[in-house]
């Protein structure tokens, strides 16, 4: 199978992008990200569409949505593959769930879609009925990634399934052939891939075509006839449009006529708006003249005595606004003035003691109070704290003696403490110390070691010695009978041929051989040299102590201080516990405050009687006051005297206070007083002029003069707005001749009623209107004919065209009976042979079943063939174990024992993959009898360059038979093809829609 062309209308980011593709390597060299996996993808796509495998509900692959077009709406493309000496074009849309295919025969340019039948899933299954592999196992064969081989049991069913169909066995030849045979031609017509299927298939599609000719030539037939019918429908259409199309020109010309009559009438009316115009102009200046008269009546009755204008009005209206407040707060301050004269005069009589008693004298006696009553709470408190100051005092003994132990305990604890520490840095010392020499011995058996691997060590021995004297003797040997026995030289040339050919092969095995002996010595040598410069750089020299011992008595001196330690801090939670601390600080505050409290009692005693001596002197100071608080203070009580004192200082304040701001409001109701006077009187000064021009002081009649006024100076710019249009009017008037024009006018009127006369007269013509619907409804009826002949005519052409070209795409009835009739004996004679090779094969049934339960010597052959060439022939054998996955061994050459092999090195591992997916490529391309394509995508990205070289050299070889796409990031893949000269084509990844380029390495 080759693939040549790939289009893609739209899938993912490739809209409108064609790739090329050419036999042998297809290079495809992009960054990541730049399309390479959306382009293989595409390739499966289009090859298998966008169902998903394996379900019996039709539903879509898990990939169709990720891989919609960045742009556009159209979702699929085209691929041109080419299969054994057939090229196809498989066309494909991919939009769900109207998916649609096509399958073109390139040669033939012919539509063989339909030789591929529905299945039950409805997919006709073109790629697997040549290829026999369905999507999820052409992606495990065809496509080599990174990822290992390991538990595909898919793959695994594949060649299981391909033996028991009948693949080259160890058993008997004739059973394979009979049974290959069998498979070949195909047991059941439902076998699409199988001669037998398909010669059966294409029987029953050449008498579905058959069918379908003679189906469609009677349908012609049919088709002929009823184009005559159409033809004569068409004349009598155009002949009925000619009719009404002479009737449509009679009715616009009396509509025409319709139309000057209307134009008449349409004049008359605007004339008749004219003259009614002009009269109602004359009918206005009238009644401007007439209501100019009314108004100026009107104005001599609303005329007052005086004119009074708005400003005038104003400053009337403020003048006396002002002069009556001017009078109200006269009269409200007055009132005022006497309620606070009265107050004040009952203040003076009544709380006159008040008023005359010193306050700073009242605060003095205040404040001698308060001291009494502080000394008196003093001497209290003094007394409470004398009593348990001789509760704390035996406490206080107890205590000061457990602060005493305390810091003593604590110089212990820090004592220990840093011991503690300096015998754990000893321990850790001494610790690193004996893992040094444990290392250092490690290290030393190590150096044994490597030093016997390097002795033992031997450089293998040249083996290609025997073939090369075999060719030197056999090319003299020729040499001598090309004169003697011309065709025995033959066999010599051909022996010496071989000899050289297998004396180049075992000089390069040796030359391989030679290499890795040398790789291992050096391996050797630097992890030696490594190990030596270690023990050069630690310093390994021998130890004159005992470390172990050292560290033993370290540990031990470590306990004894650590119980020590625990020993001296119980000691100390004990003491803590015992006065209920949470540390040795709150302890120790806890002293401090018992000793403080201790002093301030000794200090308030000392203090009680320096108070009881103030108290008397207070006492006697208290009984030389005024007598007439004495009085009303009763006998001496400093609490009581103080609550009264306060009060009766309050009282005061309030009083005088209450005093000074009656006074102050008097003062300021006489200034308030004055200057509103002064404003009355200047009020009367201003209104004064106004009460002579008018000659009323009278506020109600100034008001409704200024009403008045307002009224005639309404009228005035009535009557000024008139006599301006009625002189605007009179203007006009004389200026276009008013009465002139209503003459001329009735006059014209009259004649345009006698032309309508007349025209009514010599023709009974209908409306315009009707004759306008008459006119309109002949259009649509014209036009009506029009549109259908115009439709008959085109369905005439489209039906005339349909019968021409179904006319010449059917092919000739009597090729497709001629091919009928070979499909028919083709399926007799695939049935005739079919039926001896079964019985033939039910003979040596008993035989093939043991054959059909081994499936390595199927693979055995390929694997140890690619495993030979990708490892230059340094592994040969493979066995293969089927029942876990594919697990793969090796006998490895050095040793001879058998080894899996992941436990090669990754390199091999990763050639050993390599080579097994090459085997199984070539496997199922025999099975299949069509060399299926390679397609690696980052396959060979962690191989080294030498293992990368060598993989391409195989794959330049594999390129002459199979077709390989090479996905890479990198440009090693290039450089090496053409340091190679293996031959190959470029394909760039673009924007254009034609992206390959070739090249040749």
């Amino acid at each position: 199978m080759r693939i040549s062309r790939v289009f893609f209308r739209g899938f993912g980011r490739w809209v409108g992008q064609s790739f090329r593709f050419s036999e042998g390597i297809n290079l495809i060299e992009a960054p990541n990200e730049s399309g390479k996996s959306t382009l293989l993808q595409g390739i499966t796509a289009l090859l298998y569409g966008g169902k998903k495998e394996g379900v019996n509900k039709r539903q879509r692959a898990s990939w169709h949505e990720r891989f919609q077009p960045w742009q556009g709406r159209e979702y699929g493309g085209e691929i041109d593959f080419q299969i054994g000496d057939r090229e196809y074009r498989l066309i494909r849309s991919l939009e769900w769930p109207e998916d649609r295919e096509q399958l073109v025969d390139l040669k033939t340019g012919r539509d063989v879609t339909e030789e591929y039948p529905f299945d039950a899933r409805k997919d006709r299954r073109f790629v697997e009925t040549h290829l026999g592999l369905s999507r999820e196992m052409f992606r495990r064969i065809v496509f080599l990634t990174s990822e290992s081989l390991a538990g595909e049991e898919q793959v695994v069913e594949r060649i299981r399934r391909l033996i028991a169909q009948g693949e080259e066995t160890e058993i008997t030849p004739v059973l394979n052939w009979l049974e290959s045979e069998i498979q070949r031609i195909g047991k059941t017509p439902q076998a699409r891939t199988k001669p037998y299927g398909m010669a059966v298939s294409r029987r029953d599609s050449l008498e579905r075509d058959v069918t379908e000719i003679r189906s469609t030539l009677q349908e012609l037939d049919k088709d002929k006839q009823r184009l005559g019918e159409m033809r004569e429908r068409l004349r009598a259409l155009e002949s009925e449009r000619e009719r009404a199309g002479k009737r449509l020109g009679q009715l616009r010309e009396r509509l025409e006529a319709a139309k000057r009559r209307t134009a008449l009438d349409q004049r008359r009316n605007y004339l008749a708006v004219q003259a009614e115009s002009m009269r109602e102009k004359l009918n206005s200046l009238a009644d401007l003249e007439r209501e100019e008269t009314a108004l100026r009546e009107k104005r001599k009755e609303e005329e007052p005595p005086h004119l009074l204008t708005r400003e005038e009005w104003e400053e009337l209206r403020q003048l006396a606004e002002e002069r009556n407040d001017a009078r109200r707060r006269l009269s409200e301050n007055a009132e005022r003035y006497r309620k606070a004269k009265e107050e004040l005069s009952f203040l003076e009589e009544e709380k006159s003691w008040l008023l005359e008693l010193d306050e700073e004298e009242m605060q003095r006696h205040l404040y001698r109070l308060e001291e009494v009553l502080q000394r008196e709470e003093e001497i209290a408190q003094a007394a409470e704290g004398e009593a348990e100051v001789e509760e704390d005092e035996s406490d206080l003994r107890r205590l000061e003696e457990d602060c005493m132990a305390m810091s003593d305990l604590q110089g212990r604890e820090d004592v220990y403490r840093r011991e503690k520490r300096r015998c754990e840095e000893e321990v850790s010392f001494l610790a690193r110390q004996v893992e040094l020499q444990e290392k250092r011995k490690e290290r030393q058996q190590r150096e044994e070691m490597l030093r016997e691997a390097l002795d033992a060590l031997v450089p293998p021995v040249p083996t290609d010695a025997p073939w090369k004297w075999m060719w030197i003797s056999g090319l003299a040997l020729t040499v001598a009978l090309i004169v003697l026995w011309p065709w025995g030289s033959v066999v010599t040339l051909l022996f010496s041929a071989f000899a050289a050919y297998r004396w180049m092969k075992q000089r390069a095995m040796d030359r391989e051989a030679l290499e890795n002996w040398e790789l291992r010595r050096r391996r050797l040598e630097e992890d030696w040299n490594k190990l030596r410069q270690e023990a050069d750089s630690d310093g390994a020299e021998t130890e004159k102590w005992d470390t172990k011992q050292m560290l033993q008595d370290a540990r031990n001196h470590l306990d004894q201080l650590e119980r020590e330690l625990d020993e001296v801090l119980r000691q100390q939670e004990a003491i803590l516990r015992r006065w209920d601390a949470d540390s040795a600080l709150d302890l120790y505050r806890k002293r401090d405050r018992i000793q403080e409290r201790k002093r301030e009692v000794e200090w308030a005693r000392s203090a009680r009687e320096k108070n009881r001596s103030r108290l008397a002197e207070l006492r006697r100071d208290a009984e030389a006051w005024n007598d007439s608080l004495l009085e009303r203070l009763g006998s001496f009580d400093p609490e009581q005297w103080h609550a009264s004192l306060s009060q009766v200082l309050r009282e005061a304040r309030e009083v005088k206070e209450r005093v000074h701001r009656l006074r102050t409001d008097l003062e300021a109701l006489r200034a308030d007083s004055s200057r509103w006077e002064a404003v009355r009187a200047e009020t009367v000064r201003r209104l004064q002029p106004w009460f002579e021009r008018l000659g009323t002081d009278q506020f109600p009649e100034w008001e409704e003069w200024f009403l008045r006024s307002e009224r005639v100076r309404e009228l005035d710019d009535r009557l000024e707005e008139i006599e301006e249009k009625a002189a605007r009017l009179k203007q006009l008037r004389e200026e276009e001749e008013w009465d002139k024009r209503l003459e001329e006018l009735e006059q014209e009127l009259v004649e345009l009623e006698q032309r309508l006369y007349e025209e009514e007269a010599e023709s009974e013509v209908p409306g315009e209107e009707e004759l306008r619907k008459q006119v309109m409804q002949a259009e649509t009826e014209f036009q009506a004919l029009e549109e259908q002949c115009r439709k008959q005519s085109e369905e005439v052409f489209r039906l005339s065209t349909r019968i021409h070209t179904r006319l010449d795409r059917i092919p000739p009835l009597s090729d497709a009976e001629s091919l009928l009739r070979e499909a028919e004996e083709r399926v007799a004679e695939l049935e005739e042979e079919r039926t001896a090779l079964e019985i033939a094969k039910e003979e040596l049934a008993a035989a093939l079943r043991q054959v059909q339960e081994d499936i390595a010597p199927r693979l055995t052959p390929h694997a140890s063939h690619w495993i030979r060439e990708v490892t230059r022939g340094r592994y040969e054998n493979l066995m293969i174990d089927p029942t876990d996955g594919i697990r793969l061994s090796v006998f490895v050459p050095e040793t001879g024992e058998r080894k899996e092999i992941d436990q090669l090195s990754q390199g091999t591992i990763d050639q050993m993959y390599f080579a097994l997916r090459l085997a199984l490529i070539r496997l199922f391309s025999e099975a299949g009898k069509t060399p299926l394509p390679i397609i690696l995508d980052d396959s060979l990205v962690h191989f080294d360059e030498d293992r990368l070289r060598e993989a391409l050299r195989i794959l330049g070889k594999l390129s002459d038979e199979h077709q390989i796409l090479l996905c890479t990031c990198q440009n090693r893949e290039r450089l090496l093809l053409e340091e190679e000269g293996i031959a190959f084509q470029r394909v760039q990844l673009e924007t254009s829609p034609q992206t390959a380029a070739s090249g040749t390495g």
